[in-house]
């Protein structure tokens, strides 16, 4: 089985959070995703991955 790698950005504002997923070797990102600074969306959102 092979591993993949992927990295998660998060830019982290007062009213926002913006995360980005990159997976190796891509190159390119494959989620943008925006949503408001509340910890249960961030959440619910890291859970899916």
């Amino acid at each position: 089985m092979k591993r993949k790698i992927a990295w998660i950005g998060l830019d982290v504002h007062k009213n926002s959070i913006t995360m980005a997923l990159f997976e190796g070797g891509s190159g390119e990102e494959k989620l943008l995703q925006k949503l408001s600074n509340q910890p249960n969306q961030l959440l619910k959102l890291l859970k899916k991955f």
